[in-house]
């Protein structure tokens, strides 16, 4: 049971992390109007 709980708030903090970057980015992009694509987003995560 104490496991059970354990997993499961690490999936909801993942889920929730994820969510939050889809979101930001979602956001970073509509704002600056920039087509997404894999070198977009690399550059975003590398110039962080």
């Amino acid at each position: 049971m104490f496991l059970e709980m354990i997993h499961y708030l690490i999936s909801f903090f993942i889920v929730g992390l994820l969510i939050y970057l889809i979101i930001k980015t979602h956001i970073y992009f509509s704002r600056n109007n920039v087509p997404i694509t894999n070198e977009t987003i690399k550059e975003q995560f590398l110039n962080r």
